[in-house]
């Protein structure tokens, strides 16, 4: 149970893109240097084996297969309802609900009328709009951002200009923070988009262009760009030139907010949203309606299998659907072509579209994920195939993340001829070098979230069996087998990894996905092994108490000075004591329930814990001062000042360490 709780935090955190490194979607990495430049046609696909005109899916069979396949995950991993559109050849194959949308009405899943949140598949909405007022003469993707937002001042710590495009490629340099405002549980919560973004704007912690971190701020950036520059709202913008036009009757990026100047969610459609759940205690339970209005371009959507089978056939169609046309087929091609990449060997992104491989062939898509829904969409242009997967429950990612490549491969044969790759002679000799600990560069640099969100990031690389690299992170391990100088293939897949060398060292890896990189990291920065150290010095602190209450009585009273030394660093010690107990109490809590701290951060336990922090600082440099007359007058022995300075020292290092994790200061108001 506690493994299920740490991969719904991980799934939660990562909007659906975990810490796996497949091409496949819910992959992450990313890359350390500046990325390989590529031209605006990008790198086309490699040219189809097999013609998609050769190949036709029977639909009795793909509904047996896809039943097999759902029926018996949903059991596996508690998951309520799950609903999914196949679509090829420009016909809907299967548009299907499983199980429940509401357990206490018995209401079942329909995949024509039932409203799931489909999270970040909403980006693909937001780039799409991008591109039809890049049609119109209005966007320049290369234009300064700040152009296009005359309400909201980007702060600028003397980086290069973040552009359009830079925001497509979740390249614009934004450190992440989510804790307690991404989604709110309560419609007074959620601010207006335009508050938000001014409220809480990240720290630009580097040059745009430099290292992709995936974005949801940059997302709701553009959604405000098209806001600005066609006169409407998004949400109106949505209705009018995408769902209206492409007959989506079903998908609405409003959600149920009253006395607000944009229109809430239809009663109509609002009736139809499914409820979310979460598997804890061996029972669903019900969560209320997650609001994610305040970035809504990046996520708020709710919509239908059906209407997005809808979705899935006009971009396949480059731009048309029944006759209707939302962008030229010179702009759908575009759209659908790389345009950024950390190396020419690894899939990379096209224009908000995630690249990957699925049984060999290119994809694009995105992935998606709410507090409790979980999501996919694929698409293979050079086949005229599209699958999207949704599911109501939090462990639903565990359903969704390889279903589109096991279809895939049911149904086509490889692209590429598969391969065993085999571990080079004396590889064994050389692993050590790639072994450590890896951050995601998704993490937050500036505030009080840097160690828990680096802590669902963390990947970590040891030797493996047989020659191979073992990747271990939240969702599992993988195995892989170098092929060429820094370059790893996975085992059994389609995932490939890159290593990123400076000066003979390796400082990171790149991997399939391309919204992410990972940053190597020593000890002192690596979360587990930073708790380690808090833990031992809570040790050290209570072993100091024990002895003081054993010397009491044997020694001999004490001066003024070394009653105060000895006082400072031993209430230096309870405070910290104090301080582990509160961090524990949060950490339990949101063991119990990891939906709390997405939605309210810091816990009071925490905050008090951080709050306490500033005591245990203050009289830890009192005690570092008081080190002077301790030694100057001598009246200890030498063993009990060394006792004394070590107890300091720990004090010291304890406050510096905190400070490092961003839990002394400024970090959490």
């Amino acid at each position: 149970m506690r493994r299920l709780r740490v991969v719904a935090l991980a799934l939660a955190f990562f909007t659906a893109f975990p810490l796996e490194v497949h091409s496949q979607p819910g992959a992450a990495t990313g890359a350390l240097e500046d990325p390989a430049p590529i031209p605006d046609g990008g790198i086309p696909a490699a040219a189809p084996r097999v013609s998609a005109a050769e190949i036709r899916i029977g639909r009795a069979e793909l509904e047996a297969f896809v039943d097999g396949l759902v029926v018996a995950r949903m059991q596996d991993h508690h998951v309520a309802g799950v609903t999914m559109a196949i679509v090829h050849h420009d016909a809907v194959l299967l548009a299907k609900g499983w199980g429940s949308a509401d357990l206490a009405s018995d209401r079942p899943v329909d995949a024509a009328t039932t409203l799931f949140r489909p999270g970040s598949i909403s980006k693909t909405f937001t780039w799409t709009a991008v591109m039809q007022l890049v049609e119109q003469g209005k966007i320049d993707l290369d234009a300064d951002i700040q152009t296009y937002l005359p309400q909201l001042t980007i702060e600028d710590p003397g980086f290069e200009p973040i552009t359009i495009r830079h925001l497509m490629a979740h390249t614009p340099g934004f450190e992440e923070s989510v804790l307690g405002h991404l989604f709110e549980d309560r419609a007074e919560e959620a601010l207006p988009i335009l508050e938000y973004l001014r409220t809480h704007q990240p720290a630009r912690v580097r040059g745009p262009g430099v290292q992709p971190s995936y974005s949801n701020y940059g997302a709701a950036l553009a959604g405000l760009i098209v806001a600005n520059l066609s006169g409407m709202a998004f949400e109106d913008y949505a209705d009018r030139e995408l769902f209206g036009k492409l007959g989506m009757r079903h998908s609405t990026f409003r959600e149920p907010l009253p006395d607000r100047p944009i229109a809430p969610m239809p009663a109509n459609l609002e009736a139809l949203v499914s409820t979310g759940y979460r598997w804890e205690g061996g029972r669903y339970s019900p969560g209320g309606f997650t609001y994610i209005s305040p970035l809504g371009p990046a996520g708020a959507m709710s919509t239908t299998a059906s209407d997005m089978s809808r979705w899935m056939r006009v971009h396949l169609n480059e731009g048309e659907l029944d006759g209707v046309r939302i962008l030229s087929p010179e702009t759908a091609r575009k759209l659908h072509t790389q345009h950024y990449t950390m190396h020419p060997e690894l899939p990379g992104l096209a224009h908000g579209f995630i690249e990957s491989r699925l049984h060999g062939y290119r994809a694009i898509g995105h992935g998606g994920g709410t507090v409790h829904f979980m999501s996919d969409m694929q698409l293979i242009p050079e086949l005229g195939f599209g699958l999207f997967v949704s599911t109501n429950t939090s462990t639903g990612g565990l359903l969704t993340r390889h279903l589109a490549r096991e279809v895939v491969a049911r149904f086509f044969p490889r692209h590429h001829a598969a391969h065993e790759p085999k571990a080079p002679a004396g590889f064994e000799a050389r692993a050590g070098r790639f072994a450590g600990s890896y951050l995601a560069s998704r993490r937050a640099h500036t505030t009080a979230e840097k160690p828990l969100l680096a802590a669902v990031s963390m990947l970590m690389v040891t030797p493996g069996p047989d020659g191979t690299l073992s990747f271990r992170s939240a969702l599992g391990d993988q195995e892989f087998v170098e092929v060429e100088a820094l370059v790893f293939h996975e085992w059994d897949g389609d995932g490939v990894v890159r290593f990123v060398e400076e000066d003979g060292k390796i400082v990171g890896l790149q991997t399939s996905l391309p919204i992410l990189a990972f940053d190597k990291v020593g000890p002192l920065e690596n979360p587990v092994f930073q708790g380690g150290l808090l833990a031992l010095s809570m040790v050290v602190f209570a072993g100091a108490w024990i002895g003081a209450w054993l010397r009491r009585r044997r020694s001999p009273p004490p001066s003024r000075v070394e009653r105060l030394a000895s006082g400072s660093a031993l209430a230096a010690g309870l405070v910290w004591i104090g301080f582990g107990a509160l961090v524990t109490v949060a950490l339990l809590e949101v063991g119990e329930n990891y939906r709390r701290v997405l939605f309210e951060f810091p816990l009071p336990s925490f905050r008090a814990a951080l709050t306490l922090a500033w005591l245990g600082a203050a009289l830890s440099g009192l005690s570092a001062v008081l080190l002077i007359p301790v030694w100057a007058q001598g009246a200890w022995s030498i063993p009990r000042r060394l006792r004394h300075t070590a107890l300091v020292a720990v004090a010291i290092f304890t406050t510096w360490l905190l400070d490092q994790m961003n839990w002394i200061g400024h970090h959490y108001f």
